[in-house]
């Protein structure tokens, strides 16, 4: 997130040299557009009152909430496209080796599962929300975003039949652009390492996010054709 929190800076500098500026040489402008406006109300005091938030120094501190909200939620995702990962995406994991088992328990491997992902981003934070599945609930612990990876420690609540998927896990992952449009990610390819808690049971593997409602748009991307057969089959998906 260093280079998001970079431009943060960068930007709030600028928009405080802005209103600096305004203050010190608008000023008599803002008093004037104030008491024009204030004229035309009839009320007294409902002119004093308006007058008062017409205030040079209320005007420069609701600009500066208004920009700041702005460049925080908004602008950094048109200067750094590629470092928005925030939105709904669907996940396709592929648990292709198993670390270590419980000896009692027999699991096929490879097996894929598909669920979804909500990424909440801002300019100072990422993380995972907990988003249900039909078979497991999970949520990021802790995430980062660095060198365009993000990364993250995830827990995951299992609810299904599978019985080498039973109870709780926590793991690992680490994803990187796969596929983008004009920078913006919109397939995002990771590995991860994995350890459900009530079999002991440890997976790795190879796991692909798509952004949901890009479905036409990756199957006409030109990487479209590199990606796994086990993730393409389930392309009807992608919505």
């Amino acid at each position: 997130m260093e280079k998001l929190n970079s431009f943060y800076l960068y930007g709030i500098h600028f928009i405080i040299s802005v209103l600096v500026s305004l203050a010190l040489f608008g000023e008599k402008l803002i008093e004037n557009i104030s008491t024009a406006f204030t004229n035309d109300i009839s009320n007294k005091n409902l002119a004093q009152f308006v007058q008062y938030l017409l205030d040079t120094k209320s005007i420069l501190l609701i600009l500066f909430v208004i920009l700041e909200i702005f460049l925080r939620k908004i602008v950094w995702k048109f200067v750094y496209p590629e470092l928005n990962y925030s939105g709904e995406w669907i996940g396709i994991t592929r648990y292709e080796k198993l670390e270590l088992s419980d000896k009692k328990i027999s699991c096929d491997i490879p097996f894929d599962q598909l669920h979804k992902a909500s990424i909440v981003q801002n300019i100072f934070s990422i993380y995972i929300k907990n988003t249900p599945s039909s078979s497991f609930n999970w949520r990021s612990i802790s995430a980062n975003l660095q060198d365009n990876k993000f990364s993250y420690i995830y827990h995951v609540n299992y609810t299904g039949n599978n019985k080498c998927l039973q109870g709780e896990a926590f793991g690992y992952e680490e994803m990187g652009p796969f596929m983008d449009v004009s920078g913006k990610p919109i397939v995002l390819r990771g590995e991860f390492y994995h350890c459900v808690g009530k079999t002991g049971t440890k997976y790795s593997g190879v796991v692909y996010f798509i952004r949901r409602a890009y479905s036409d748009i990756v199957k006409k991307n030109d990487n479209y054709e590199t990606l796994p057969e086990w993730v393409k089959k389930y392309s009807n998906d992608f919505i």
